[in-house]
């Protein structure tokens, strides 16, 4: 039997959906909403294209199942997918540990992703907003905003995407043509985010970049560590580092549990090294008694961030070297190295690079079709799988386009 497949939503998952269940000899068609299919894959990795990662931990993903997620890995992995390209004709490359297409566009991915799909005879509607899934019996009816036809298939594969990065005004209908089915559902909340902070006024920092070392910390507890660029904005921090601590704190900024950051601004030096820093730093004080603490701390890093420390010190900036004893300069220096702020918020959707929350994952089989309603099936950020920067989240929805574009056809 030779199945009518609907795809909603022309993303790297869709796409990749259509395809597989094309490949496998369904006629497919797929409904996007907007103007041109993969919208978001050509702005990922500023334009690169970070297709996955050659060293992905599963334990990275944030999921209500972490079991779930990997077997679907094992199902298709990130070498299946590396392969996968290159049958398409795309070569890729490896910077450490970021994969991408070997000309660094995403343009080649989206032309060898449409070019087979065109091959394949797969129908692309653009301008296609659903908003409506209805089943009579075997069969499934969809609906399209402005459209007075409803169109009839065998199998539907849901494909949407999330929330994040959706501009104010934008629809989001994933979750919403889920409804119907009385289906349980994490909310989606921002995830790959920056977040808003407390305790200072980050205007005076805005637009410094940092190495640093970043904790994130709930009730006190240390629960994930990451080291990279921070970049600071008007209501806090930002950097793919900070990105990745977000996916830890999402729905939990209104609970009662205390959340802080904590930014090591000399992450160079460890323990051991740090004492010999601090040392150096005080034959430092002592033989430039003619300058102010500000221009001491001048001379290891940024200025603005010397005026941060300063200020959460309580440090007047202009105060001369000579009036700060020992005690107080490695006061400053410990500050620099561990420079704590309450977090209170994620910077919300429309900045957000993914989202946490979804479908639960108790709802779909091992193929990806939902329990209670045979036929249709679930892929991408619609599912309560979201992982870090790094290639994860593009990983996912091409593993989950595949798994439920073959099992469509069955």
């Amino acid at each position: 039997m030779r199945y009518d497949v609907a795809v909603i939503g022309a993303g790297a998952s869709g796409i990749t959906a259509a395809l597989f269940a094309a490949k496998n000899g369904a006629r497919v068609t797929v409904f996007e909403k907007n103007a041109e299919p993969l919208k978001k894959l050509l702005r990922t990795g500023n334009g690169k294209c970070n297709l996955t990662n050659s060293s992905i931990d599963i334990n990275e993903y944030v999921s209500s199942d972490i079991d779930f997620v990997k077997d679907k890995m094992f199902s298709f992995s990130n070498n299946d997918l590396i392969h996968f390209f290159k049958t398409l004709g795309l070569m890729t490359k490896d910077k450490n540990g970021y994969v991408y297409p070997l000309s660094e566009q995403a343009t080649s991915v989206s032309a060898v992703l449409l070019k087979e799909a065109s091959i394949y005879d797969i129908r692309i509607k653009l301008d296609s907003f659903v908003n409506l899934i209805d089943k009579k019996q075997d069969r499934f009816l969809i609906s399209v905003e402005g459209d007075k036809k409803r169109y009839e298939f065998d199998k539907v594969i849901l494909s949407t995407g999330s929330k994040a990065g959706l501009i104010k005004g934008e629809k989001e209908n994933g979750s919403k043509l889920l409804n119907p089915f009385g289906l349980s559902f994490k909310p989606f909340v921002p995830g790959l985010c920056k977040l808003k902070l407390g305790g200072y006024d980050f205007e005076t920092v805005k637009g410094v970049r940092n190495e640093a070392k970043v904790s994130l910390l709930i009730n006190e507890k240390v629960v994930k560590e990451e080291f990279g660029e921070i970049l600071f904005w008007e209501m806090g921090v930002s950097g793919i580092c900070i990105f990745n601590l977000s996916n830890h704190c999402a729905g939990k900024y209104n609970n009662n549990d205390k959340m802080t950051v904590r930014i090591d601004l000399l992450p160079e030096y460890d323990d051991a090294g740090f004492e010999e820093f601090k040392e150096f730093a005080l034959v430092s004080l002592l033989l430039n008694n003619e300058k102010s603490i500000r221009e001491l701390l001048n001379g290891f890093m940024k200025d603005k961030l010397s005026d941060m420390i300063l200020d959460l010190c309580n440090i007047k900036h202009d105060t001369p070297v000579s009036d700060i004893t020992k005690a107080k300069l490695f006061e400053i220096l410990d500050r620099i190295k561990n420079v704590t702020f309450n977090i209170l918020d994620a910077a919300g959707f429309e900045s957000a690079q993914a989202c946490v929350g979804g479908l639960n994952t108790n709802e779909l089989t091992n193929d990806l079709e939902i329990k209670a309603v045979p036929g249709l099936f679930v892929t991408g950020e619609l599912i309560d799988v979201c992982g870090p920067c790094g290639g994860y989240n593009l990983q996912w929805a091409f593993t989950s386009g595949v798994i439920a574009g073959e099992k469509a056809c069955c």
